[in-house]
């Protein structure tokens, strides 16, 4: 399934992963915007990654940062277009005829491994695309929106995941979404809301 993301993930001082909703396409904001007077620029996320390469880097640092544009939205896999669709998308395959039955769910055929939910997803972005890649000193922005911005305090709240990427946090925004903070269960993520975040 796609990942975006900027080359310079392995060399940049700050790393921005941008979670967006299970319901729409990678990079996609609203559809509706995009079709209307906002266009792509608004509805996607074209104008906040180029916003965050324009960045300057701090005066210390080698460069701006890098941009990781996860996936939670594409996790159906559509064998015959060898491709992975948003939920919308997968209602919108060409069928044999107008009587077709449609296309049925068949966990052997349409779960991608590794992405069978949006939590599971976002594990995999950490496991494998910002752990093995990221610099040992690089720090990291979380920017989750909708229902993403419920996948990522349920990630952070892990003692194993907060153990690993706790002390690389440096800032998290989350927009919409409900995490209640009796939930919290891991002091340090805790802490780092408290007073970090807010």
């Amino acid at each position: 399934m796609p990942v975006l993301a900027t080359p310079s993930v392995a060399t940049a001082p700050r790393v921005v992963l941008f979670v967006g909703e299970a319901t729409q396409d990678l990079g996609v904001l609203a559809h509706r915007i995009i079709g209307g007077r906002g266009g792509v620029a608004r509805g996607s996320l074209v104008s906040v990654a180029t916003e965050v390469l324009a960045q300057r880097a701090a005066p210390d640092a080698h460069g701006p940062p890098a941009l990781v544009l996860a996936n939670p939205g594409q996790l159906f896999w559509w064998p015959d277009g060898r491709r992975a669709l948003s939920p919308a998308a997968r209602h919108g395959v060409p069928l044999p005829s107008a009587v077709s039955q449609g296309v049925w769910f068949d966990p052997a055929r349409n779960v991608i491994p590794g992405a069978e939910s949006p939590d599971a997803h976002l594990r995999e972005v950490f496991a494998k695309v910002l752990g093995p890649r990221m610099p040992a000193d690089a720090k990291l922005t979380v920017i989750a929106v909708g229902d993403g911005a419920e996948s990522v305090p349920r990630f952070l709240n892990d003692e194993a995941n907060w153990a690993r990427w706790g002390n690389r946090m440096q800032s998290l925004a989350l927009v919409g979404g409900f995490f209640d903070r009796k939930e919290i269960k891991v002091e340090g993520f805790r802490t780092f809301l408290r007073e970090v975040s807010a």
